[in-house]
């Protein structure tokens, strides 16, 4: 039986949708010796992989290394690797899913530490692209101050973040003639979408937002609490003058939730929003804007809002949300008014935050036993600097030879322009055969310098839009803090309840002061003590 391996090559094909590379990079001394050096590594990966792809036996003739990579099931990943290690079977790469995984391959002594000084001499072209997307994030991978981690992340083509959603059409109807930009604007436009018929079907059946909505009013006034998101087990944190703080107890929350109370007792917020505006399926649906019951969200990320861009794009492929709301309504899905600021509190400046960084759990370490060996080591290092040393280089070794895998094409958008797109060759068209013949050893995907790629429609629709600047308060703490798993499931529980009966009026405005109290002394205050300490530890003069 032919034999499939499915890593995520689709990372590095959105990476190519950013456009053309130009000259290679700076380089390095060479510290080859001749020797052939054979590399274990694991992987992301949901099937066995292939050992004789072609993608793999060309990067080995090209290095001149051979690569053997551990197929592990990937729902018993941990299990597996931590059975095979504590064996004494260790790979020379290792692909760590957690933080926490980090750490305890630190404390079982078997990764070992990378000297940043390796990484300046020997891949100076790699840690300029880690810098590039997100300066200083490595020191977000340092245990014990030294440096066990490199990052595992991909940066797809086109900015994308956090949309704000108007019913365009909506707007115009109730007479707002511009999309609101102020807290006050927006409060304006929910009470005339719930008070004045904007669907004109005659019926009291609208309101002005749900759930996901309230992301972006909580976001006016400085913090995103949980509510309303998804994937923060641990809530949101921001720095804050030099702190990092827990967003949802914050005085400004309680503010916020003085104002959204009275738009629930005014009708104006939907009363289901408990149960969020996703009513199942895929996850982005905004079911209860979709179907025309609130006319504002922030449900999904940009790009399932986006417009269809090529005239021969399938329109069911982006944009899931337009694209549903298209299906019941087009006139409706045309006139929809995205952006990527939230709601300014007052007339000022719109205010800006961190960015978000690239930091993910998903990180990579390296045995004790490879960096013993220095020719081994060295030789790896040249590897990962030829690979990042430009576009044109990561895309051959990524993805295979331009004009022989894939290649780009003029495409006609819908706007009557054209754009490079990228396309697969030959053999390469078919699915099948490119999840069988590909080979993954990249460590990450990096978004590119602007010279070295084209911009993409997604890009030119986007970055007018705000999408491309931190003007959302993204989460900023990117580790499991220690007493996480103790504490987390009695902390989410105090507090999801205490927003809604906030918000609903079971529970006075003035009990939000109760409920910080009670969450600090059911194990809050014990995470933010170490949150602190762990923002303070990685903001030490570490690169």
């Amino acid at each position: 039986m032919k034999r499939t391996k499915r890593v995520i090559a689709a990372a590095v094909f959105c990476c190519l949708l950013a456009g053309v590379a130009v000259g290679c990079g700076q380089k390095t001394e060479q510290t080859d010796s001749g020797q052939t050096y054979n590399y274990t590594m694991t992987m992301y990966q949901t099937e066995p992989a292939n050992p004789d792809s072609v993608l793999k036996k060309e990067f080995e003739e090209r290095f001149g290394v051979t690569v053997d990579v551990w197929d592990i099931e990937w729902q018993k990943y941990d299990e597996i690797l931590n059975l095979k290690m504590a064996g004494g079977e260790v790979p020379d790469i290792i692909y760590v899913k957690t933080a926490q995984a980090a750490q305890k391959y630190v404390d079982q002594d078997i990764a070992a530490p990378i000297p940043l000084e390796d990484l300046e001499r020997l891949a100076p072209n790699m840690l300029k692209r880690i810098n590039d997307d997100s300066e200083g994030q490595l020191k977000y991978y340092y245990i014990d101050d030294e440096l066990y981690s490199l990052p595992s992340y991909s940066v797809g083509a086109g900015a994308s973040g956090i949309p704000m959603v108007w019913r365009g059409d909506w707007l115009k109807n109730v007479g707002i003639d511009k999309v609101p930009e102020t807290l006050d604007e927006y409060e304006e436009a929910f009470y005339k979408f719930a008070k004045e018929d904007p669907d004109g079907n005659g019926k009291d059946d609208t309101y002005g937002l749900s759930r996901s909505g309230l992301t972006s009013v909580f976001a006016a006034y400085g913090f995103v609490p949980s509510l309303g998101q998804t994937g923060t087990p641990q809530g949101y944190w921001h720095s804050r003058d030099g702190q990092l703080v827990y967003s949802a107890i914050q005085p400004e929350m309680k503010t916020a939730l003085e104002r959204i109370h009275q738009w629930y007792v005014d009708g104006v917020l939907d009363p289901e929003f408990i149960t969020g505006e996703n009513k199942g399926g895929y996850w982005a649906i905004s079911h209860q804007f979709i179907n025309g019951i609130i006319g504002f969200t922030s449900h999904g990320m940009s790009y399932h809002w986006e417009p269809l861009f090529y005239v021969d794009a399938d329109p069911s492929t982006s944009g899931q949300d337009r694209y549903e709301l298209s299906k019941l309504n087009k006139e409706a899905s045309d006139a929809l008014e995205v952006s990527g600021k939230p709601p300014k509190l007052t007339e000022g400046e719109q205010p800006t935050y961190p960015p978000k960084e690239y930091v993910r759990g998903e990180r990579w370490m390296f045995s004790k036993d490879l960096l013993a060996d220095q020719g081994k080591w060295e030789k790896l290092l040249s590897i990962y600097n030829e690979m990042y040393s430009s576009k044109e280089t990561f895309d051959e070794i990524s993805m295979g030879k331009k004009g022989v895998v894939w290649d780009y094409e003029d495409a006609a958008t819908v706007d009557g322009n054209t754009y490079q797109r990228t396309i697969y060759l030959g053999d390469w068209k078919d699915q099948e055969y490119r999840n069988d013949n590909t080979f993954n050893f990249r460590l990450f995907s990096p978004n590119f310098l602007e010279a070295e790629r084209v911009k993409t429609p997604r890009d030119d629709w986007a970055d007018p839009k705000g999408f491309n600047m931190p003007y959302f308060p993204y989460n900023e703490l990117y580790i499991n803090l220690p007493s996480t798993n103790r504490y987390n499931s009695e902390l989410t529980k105090i507090e999801d309840e205490a927003y809604v009966q906030i918000i609903t009026g079971d529970q006075p405005i003035d009990y939000f002061d109760e409920f910080v109290e009670k969450w600090r002394a059911s194990g809050g205050a014990q995470l933010e003590k170490e949150a602190q300490e762990w923002f303070d530890e990685v903001n030490q003069n570490q690169s």
